[in-house]
This record gives structure tokens, sequence and C-alpha cells, in this order.
């Protein structure tokens, strides 16, 4: 099963943090229009958890894995023998494509072996 998860660049150090992503835009003043990454802290009979403000631009959802087993977030760049893709939501079809960086071709997630054929380039 597929894990819905987020990343996103925290406000406060610009270090990235995973979790769950909410915004809720009907809050009181403090929380009005910011937007934070849940990060889950599970132990034993514990639970707890962090909420961190994150920048809403770097804001991406965990879209696959590469063929390394690395995370690949939505806004991510992967390379496929030598083109760079970013990874991105295309709202028109209703699901993941890769863009090529030099020739802007939008190719739909689905149409690409992925495990085969994408390298996370990290940050």
């Amino acid at each position: 099963m597929h894990k819905i998860k987020f990343k996103g660049k925290r406000i406060d150090n610009g270090e990235w943090v995973y979790g769950y992503y909410w915004c809720n835009e009907e809050a009181g003043d403090f929380y009005k229009g910011k937007h934070f990454i849940r990060s889950m802290n599970f132990q034993p009979a514990e639970f707890d958890y962090t909420d961190y403000e994150v920048i809403p631009e770097t804001v991406g959802q965990l879209v696959c894995l590469d063929k390394n087993g690395d995370e690949v977030y939505a806004g991510d760049k992967v390379k496929s023998g030598k083109r760079i893709l970013t990874i991105m939501w295309y709202e028109e079809e209703l699901q993941w494509h890769a863009k090529e960086e030099y020739e802007g071709r939008i190719t739909p997630l689905c149409q690409w072996a992925i495990s085969e054929q994408f390298e996370l380039i990290k940050d």
C-alpha cells in the first residue's frame, strides 16, 4: 500500500521535515495561512508529534521510490540516462508526470518503468 506522506522545508532553519501536511485557513490568528508538516513519533505505549511550520512552495507529496529505493516527492528532480526531469502533478490529466528540464516535454509516470530508470538527484 502506498503511504501518503509529505515533505517541506522548515521556515526556521531550512531543513527538510517529513510527515503529514496540514494548513487550516479557518483557524485563529496563529495558524491562519500557515503551512505545517506534522512529524509523528511512535514509541511503545507512547504517542507524540511535532508540528513544523514550512515554506508552502517546498511542500511535496510522496510519489514513488527511485531505483535505489529513495523516496521521490512532487517537485523533486530525477535523472533518467542523460535527461533531468521534475516530478509534478498534471491537473489536466489528474496524474503524476515527469517534465523534461530542457525540452519541456511532459510524460505520465505510468509510461515509465520508474523503478528501473529514475534516480533521485539529492540536494
